[in-house]
């Protein structure tokens, strides 16, 4: 009798420890637990693409003062120049002895261009995004009759492409070859205060690209005035 109640004993030890660890038991009726699903680790986010020397230049699309759409990539084959420009910087748009535009540099560049036949498309980017858009959108157009410019001025309000490009001066400039790749960023020249005599970074970057030769210098330090990004 004593051992038939420790069989009986045992036996119910064993269906509770069963029962407890989720076991399906034919004899006991218990239901074995569903493990719980692993939980999928949550996607990853591409992260944007970065402008970086030697590397395709990322692709954008931004609109001009005309309405016209810009798409990086279908100037493929051709030698693209990036100006980020802000016609309140007395070192880029700006009526001033400073402005690369006042002082003849960038018609210095274009007739240099011209005479050497590279096709060349100059684009003059406005990331300024600390007054409402209307209003850059209106300084833009000011500052293009002012100057003349034939070269489209595309808006980049709230900055998405100069931060994607690194663009923290105007001007900041940005060469890129027949390929889309990246051969120059920085300084316009080597003097901020300009003059006959200055090294014009862009336009050496520019006969590079057209010889297919390598860029020297591929990057210089930029100076005029920080690119007014949304705050």
């Amino acid at each position: 009798m004593k051992f038939n109640k420790m069989i009986m004993i045992a036996f119910a030890a064993g269906t509770l420890a069963m029962g407890s660890t989720g076991l399906a038991c034919d004899t006991c009726g218990c239901k074995a637990k569903k493990a719980s699903p692993a939980k999928e680790a949550p996607a990853k986010t591409a992260e944007p693409m970065k402008a970086t020397i030697g590397k395709k230049a990322p692709d954008f699309e931004l609109v001009d003062l005309d309405g016209k759409k810009h798409k990086l990539s279908s100037y493929a084959g051709k030698i693209v120049v990036l100006e980020w420009y802000n016609p309140d910087c007395p070192y880029s748009g700006k009526e001033s002895g400073q402005s690369v535009h006042k002082r003849g540099t960038v018609k210095r560049t274009h007739d240099a261009v011209a005479k050497s036949d590279t096709e060349v498309v100059y684009l003059l980017v406005n990331s300024t995004s600390n007054a409402p858009k209307d209003a850059v959108v209106k300084r833009s157009k000011e500052s293009q009759k002012q100057w003349k410019l034939k070269s489209p001025i595309l808006i980049d309000y709230g900055g998405e492409v100069g931060q994607m490009y690194g663009a923290r001066t105007t001007p900041h400039m940005y060469v890129i070859n027949g390929d889309g790749v990246l051969i120059y960023q920085g300084a316009y020249t080597d003097s901020r205060r300009g003059g006959e005599e200055e090294t014009n970074y862009v336009l050496g970057a520019v006969m590079s690209a057209n010889k297919g030769e390598s860029c020297e210098p591929a990057s210089t330090r930029p100076w005029g005035c920080g690119v007014k990004y949304p705050r």
